[in-house]
């Protein structure tokens, strides 16, 4: 526009545009950032005007807010009044989703309940509660016939996924077979055989 002036500032976070359009008026620009991306807004210095809506997405997280400190003081929401008094940034604030650990028995019986534990959180696996006769419970497994991933009670860190199912592992338990002669002659024989396999 005529008679206007521009300048720019780079910092980490975003370029960040000043303009005066005179002498005696001047424009104040809040950039918006997260970790990502960045945008910026330029209104009238001291004049009132709505934040935006937000439109950068973290994996995982819901948008709570923007506030001028990135640890998330003093929130403010979409489409609230805000004053911008000076060229400063306004960062968007994250909030962790709740996201659920299903539990697959593969072959066992009984029930366990859903564990929540939300993202990057790191928790303890619920204990195993399934039972399956004629083996043992060796630990979880992201898929149905994968080997062991975590065992029971483990730490687990959560991801950005809203549903993770961790199926139940199995080993097959072993017993010993003892062949007595019954007062005839020779060695007793002792044999190992692994449960629901034919012995041979």
């Amino acid at each position: 526009r005529l008679g206007s002036h521009r300048s720019t500032r780079i910092t980490n976070e975003a370029t960040i545009t000043i303009l005066s359009a005179s002498a005696t008026k001047s424009f104040e620009v809040v950039a918006f950032v997260d970790t990502l991306d960045a945008a910026s807004v330029t209104e009238d210095k001291d004049t009132p005007f709505e934040l935006p809506l937000n439109t950068f997405t973290r994996n995982g997280y819901s948008f709570a807010g923007w506030s001028s400190s990135a640890e998330g003081d003093n929130i403010y929401s979409e489409g609230q009044q805000y004053f911008a008094s000076s060229t400063h940034t306004l960062y968007a604030i994250w909030t962790p989703n709740n996201n659920v650990i299903v539990f697959n028995s593969n072959g066992g019986s009984g029930s366990m309940a859903s564990q929540t534990i939300k993202t990057d959180a790191t928790n303890k696996l619920s204990k195993c509660d399934f039972v399956r006769n004629g083996f043992s419970f060796a630990g979880w497994s992201k898929s149905a016939n994968g080997s062991v991933e975590y065992d029971d009670q483990a730490d687990f860190t959560m991801d950005a996924t809203s549903e993770t199912v961790l199926y139940a592992v199995w080993t097959p338990k072993t017993y010993q077979l003892t062949l007595d002669a019954q007062n005839g002659s020779g060695t007793t024989a002792y044999h190992t055989v692994v449960f629901n396999n034919d012995y041979k």
